[in-house]
């Protein structure tokens, strides 16, 4: 019985375990001497008793979570490994194994304010109880590689021996990133981390199993959710809330009231971390250190460089973006390019966060001429989706005509009828009317369709439903 109670999931394994159970009443037979018709009558008891549990539903559920729980995890680990294995360093080709460079990170447990915050390590972010977690962290902070880490360490991928506490209570693992255009619906996610199964079983009988398989589900960067991917949300949200499972939903700052108050809206008990700065001295030496240790050639002085900065420019360690903002600013001023290496050998999320400060850069008066010079350049390098930027990036520049003028002249003029509503891109929020407020100086739609529902907004805004121009 040993030898198989650890498969009793698997459906394969069925006839298997009668048969042991079979072999125990008879061995208790000949042990104890019974009565061979009550040794007949008790297998026959097993038997119906069988019978009734297992109906076919359940056997098809059992096949289900079975197959996702083996074929499943070993399809979704070799995807992982080839996509997460490794990482390419910031302006470079330099490779580093992924795990090899993490650094457990710290975070605060959020309380109300006359209480004190709890600070937890990384590893212990799977000890609480509530099943929706909230993880906000600044840009550069570590959101991303906290998760990507997470789905290394569920796939054994890596033989780093961080150990993330109660992770091995999770049978399956689901990764989103809300910033992924291609998916539209629920059924796409689960598609994309388990397309073979998908294709045998179909996507919505392996949604059934996942809910049935205490899943571990990240949904990373909800502050980068589009129209789509703010549906994607809604439906695994109300999916996953009466099962037995965690979800871990990443975001920065500006969008995190928006996120928890769509989590009270729909009903559901979560729990809020903030990730802290690498701040301590020793703690960014030990994260250089292993950079130092394992990326090579270029990595030998790392820490002792950093070592021989002031303090004042130590303090800035994990704000890169903005450091690499800089020499891209000082090209477009003098010879009116991009740095190819821009455009080329760094992923969009961020080439994004380099761009949004090399706008801040340009968003001054004096520097309108370099900036209309570079326009098109920028806008090519933001890539096909710029309406999803356009709010960060006047908001960022509140006082910024010439930037708003460029983002309406893209976002506006196409558009005969503009909406701001749940069905929009935009999402309903005073932030989003603000960016409006800022672009429509510059381009007017015939018509503005205003849907405000329940959110806050201006009070000139909330009765508005139409306005022509």
């Amino acid at each position: 019985m040993h030898e198989v109670a650890d498969d009793v999931v698997n459906p394969m394994k069925f006839d298997e375990i009668v048969k042991a159970m079979h072999d125990v009443i008879d061995e208790a037979g000949n042990v104890y001497r019974i009565p061979a018709d009550e040794v007949t009558s008790l297998k026959a008891q097993i038997d119906g008793m069988w019978d009734e549990v297992l109906t076919d539903n359940e056997k098809a559920k059992a096949y289900c979570c079975f197959f996702l729980q083996t074929y499943g995890n070993k399809e979704a680990k070799v995807m992982w490994e080839a996509m997460l294995s490794e990482e390419t360093l910031l302006f470079g080709d330099e490779k580093v194994e992924r795990s090899k460079v993490f650094h457990s990170l710290e975070l605060t447990l959020q309380k109300p304010k006359d209480q004190p915050e709890d600070k937890i390590s990384y590893t212990e972010l799977l000890t609480g109880k509530d099943k929706f977690i909230v993880v906000i962290g600044d840009s550069g902070s570590g959101k991303s590689t906290l998760a990507k880490n997470l789905v290394i360490q569920h796939h054994g991928i890596s033989d780093a021996k961080l150990e993330i506490f109660n992770l091995k209570n999770h049978n399956l693992l689901l990764y989103y990133e809300c910033r992924n255009v291609s998916t539209t619906e629920f059924t796409d996610v689960v598609e994309e981390n388990f397309e073979n199964v998908c294709q045998k079983l179909g996507p919505e009988t392996v949604i059934h199993g996942i809910t049935e398989s205490k899943p571990l589900i990240l949904i990373d960067g909800y502050d980068e959710c589009h129209k789509a991917s703010y549906k994607v949300v809604q439906q695994i949200v109300n999916k996953m809330r009466n099962h037995e499972c965690r979800v871990i939903i990443t975001t920065r700052p500006s969008a995190a009231d928006e996120l928890k108050g769509f989590l009270k809206r729909e009903g559901v008990k979560f729990q809020e971390y903030e990730i802290l700065e690498i701040s301590h001295f020793d703690d960014q030496l030990r994260f250089l250190e292993k950079y130092e240790k394992h990326v090579t050639p270029h990595a030998e002085k790392v820490v002792k460089s950093f070592s021989s900065l002031g303090r004042s420019i130590q303090e800035l360690f994990s704000i890169q973006e903005l450091f690499a903002s800089k020499p891209v600013v000082m090209e477009l001023r003098k010879n009116n390019a991009l740095p190819p290496i821009l455009t080329q050998k760094i992923e969009w999320i961020r080439r994004r966060e380099v761009l949004k400060y090399v706008f801040m850069e340009l968003s001054a008066a004096e520097d309108c001429t370099v900036f209309w010079n570079n326009w098109p350049l920028l806008l090519k390098a933001i890539g096909c989706f710029p309406y999803y930027y356009a709010e960060e990036i006047v908001l960022n520049s509140p006082n910024s005509q010439h930037i708003a003028a460029a983002f309406a002249e893209v976002v506006l003029q196409p558009n005969d009828k503009w909406e701001i509503d749940a069905d929009f891109l935009w999402l309903p929020t005073s932030r989003n009317v603000d960016a409006v407020a800022l672009l429509l100086p510059h381009q007017q739609p015939a018509t503005l369709s205003v849907g405000l529902l329940d959110n806050p907004a201006p009070e000139s805004w909330r009765q508005m439903r139409v306005v022509s121009f």
